[in-house]
């Protein structure tokens, strides 16, 4: 029979400003099968667990390994708005557990990178060294019988200037992996 596996964190700060950090702490024990009292389980693997909120998936943005005392600590960056946990796979021995979710709110915006001024490129390897998978106009979509694209930039300025190097006439110019 696995043991019962737990785990217990909590945040160093409930409201902070976007691009901050807080800590999430915690203890990681376990109950083994007719014990009566948890005990620490040490050099387990934690993963610490966002979810922003208004969506319902959690994601795993960090790990750290619990000391010999089953304790971890981890500093994360908050970007946005949402919900922290943290979270322990099943080994043979323990069943997985995830601690209850807090709630940390972020103030104020995160700085983002400003986009390039549109210009025109003498060629695509110029083109790539600002946009790295070519840019495109709004709602494009790359024509080709492998794998798509996706990950080019979005601008119409850019791509209005830069037509002449869409070979392939799909909307996005100069497109690479």
């Amino acid at each position: 029979m696995q043991a019962t596996g737990r785990v217990q964190a909590k945040v160093s700060k409930h409201r902070v400003k976007a691009g901050g950090s807080v800590s999430v702490s915690g203890v990681v024990s376990r109950k083994a099968y007719r014990a009566t009292h948890f005990a620490a389980a040490p050099d387990r693997t934690v993963q610490v667990q966002f979810r922003r909120s208004g969506t319902t998936t959690y994601k795993t943005v960090a790990t750290v390994r619990a000391d010999a005392k089953g304790r971890f600590t981890k500093a994360v960056k908050v970007t946005a708005s949402g919900r922290w946990r943290a979270r322990i796979g099943a080994t043979e021995a323990t069943r997985a557990a995830t601690s209850p979710s807090v709630l940390v709110t972020a103030t104020g915006r995160v700085a983002t990178k400003a986009k390039p001024t549109p210009k025109r490129y003498a060629n695509c390897a110029a083109l790539n060294r600002v946009y790295p998978h070519g840019v495109g106009r709004s709602g494009a979509r790359d024509h080709t019988s492998g794998t798509p694209v996706t990950s080019f930039t979005r601008d119409s300025a850019a791509y209005r200037l830069n037509t002449g190097r869409d070979r392939d006439h799909d909307g996005i110019a100069c497109e690479r992996r």
